[in-house]
């Protein structure tokens, strides 16, 4: 699907890859973990991965292909 993994973390023993996304209320680039994202896509078909900022807990969105 073409999502831009960021690095690997060591969380709780299991590896897991983070996702960066732009937080539209903070103004700067987040780091999300992959368990908390989402995969959809909108009504025209686009594919699309969802997040909530980890700072602030607004709703983020990301196109992806």
């Amino acid at each position: 699907m073409g999502i831009e993994w960021v690095d690997f973390k060591r969380i709780e023993g299991r590896r897991m890859l983070m996702v960066e996304m732009f937080c539209v209320k903070c103004k700067e680039k987040k780091t999300v973990a992959d368990d908390t994202v989402t995969k959809e896509k909108t009504a025209k078909g686009r594919n699309m991965i969802r997040a909530v900022c980890p700072t602030c807990g607004t709703k983020m969105v990301k196109f992806v292909k």
